[in-house]
């Protein structure tokens, strides 16, 4: 097919995804709906959707390499048609436990369009591996946001981990690693008062969502630790400018710890750190949980070269409990928490750190352990 031909339908083909998908969402919240309903449910055809898949997946690799802005449609038409599949496997497991509860027997076709989409995803070999990948790595803005989801969500179902294999022994993890380093920088603007477009941003937060997808399977935590993965975090400077809290806001208004600026769209200083700081720490705590208490001197490298963050947030008391301060506070005590008293570093710096955040967290006593406080 002439690429300059398929180029006009792009956005049509991401239109149609988008609608499928609201349509199967509508039904199936209409269906949850139903007073008294015993229907086995929303169920979707296989061989339809495994078509759709090849022709998306045949499509983003026979568009070259100039046209990469283009391939992001398919890009979002691929993570609907995933997003669909998924709806589609929790719209049975639903209605499995109403088939259960009134007797009815029930055919698992979740499996069956599960497993097939990994089949039409393994019939086409590295090439599409290969090809968003390269995207995920060196894409233009949006597209390059796009295949890091796509990649995310290919890794979520592959039980064979065999595109966490491919993206560690071709170097693509090493590099989506190794480029927390280099787009330093550009993430430490992301916190000025007027920061430039926030397209650094959204790319960080869905590559750190892929490594912490990577990081949830002993395998991929492993693979994360050899690659130097907490030695890069730790040299990470945009992590230790968290804003003070009368800052955190760049006109110093009323609204500095969960407002946004003027325009109403940018986020606050401090909502950015956040958006930093939270998928750091998520990424953390999923390697803590699936590595071995062995690897867990390399994880107190990341709480060693950002101490002082780690202690503000315990003793920040100044601003009000929102969702993100709370989600910040619980991160940050899980790592501290799975770190333990055992880890082979020297007495002083051991006793130290310990210490400091021993006294954090008997900060938080007051504010959190009050049923006055609830």
């Amino acid at each position: 097919v002439c690429s300059d031909l398929v180029m006009p339908i792009l956005p049509v083909v991401l239109t149609l995804m988008t609608q499928l998908c609201q349509v199967f969402l509508i039904s199936r919240s209409h269906q949850a709906g139903t007073a008294g309903s015993t229907s086995v449910g929303l169920y979707l055809p296989a061989g339809p959707l495994h078509s759709v898949l090849r022709h998306l997946c045949e499509a983003i690799m026979q568009i070259g390499g100039h046209h990469r802005k283009q391939r992001a449609h398919l890009y979002g038409a691929l993570l609907y048609y995933i997003q669909l599949c998924n709806d589609a496997a929790r719209s049975e497991e639903d209605n499995t436990a109403n088939a259960t509860l009134f007797g009815l027997g029930q055919h698992s076709s979740s499996t069956v369009l599960t497993s097939g989409n990994l089949e039409v995803f393994s019939s086409y070999g590295e090439s599409l591996m290969d090809c968003i990948a390269r995207d995920a790595c060196d894409g233009h803005g949006v597209g390059r946001m796009l295949a890091l989801a796509v990649l995310d969500a290919i890794v979520a179902v592959d039980w064979h981990q065999h595109w966490l294999q491919f993206i560690a022994r071709h170097g693509y993890l090493r590099h989506f690693i190794e480029s927390l380093i280099q787009e330093d920088k550009l993430l430490q603007a992301a916190l000025k008062p007027k920061p430039e477009p926030l397209r650094g941003l959204y790319i960080y937060e869905a590559k750190m969502a892929l490594l912490t997808r990577v990081a949830q399977t002993p395998a991929g935590a492993q693979a994360l630790l050899q690659l130097g993965l907490m030695g890069k975090l730790s040299q990470c400077s945009f992590l230790d400018l968290r804003p003070e809290p009368y800052r955190a806001r760049g006109d110093g208004g009323l609204s500095m710890f969960g407002g946004r600026d003027n325009d109403g769209f940018i986020p606050s200083v401090l909502e950015r750190y956040r958006q930093l700081i939270l998928p750091a720490l998520k990424l953390v705590v999923s390697v803590l949980t699936s590595a071995g208490k062995q690897d867990r001197d390399k994880v107190q490298q990341f709480v060693t070269a950002h101490r002082d963050v780690f202690i503000a947030i315990l003793k920040d008391q100044s601003g009000p409990v929102t969702l993100s301060s709370l989600q910040e506070l619980t991160l940050t005590t899980a790592v501290i928490s799975q770190m333990g008293p055992t880890s082979p570093l020297n007495i002083t710096s051991r006793s130290d750190i310990h210490s400091q955040c021993a006294s954090g967290m008997l900060w938080l006593l007051p504010l959190h352990c009050q049923p006055r406080n609830w």
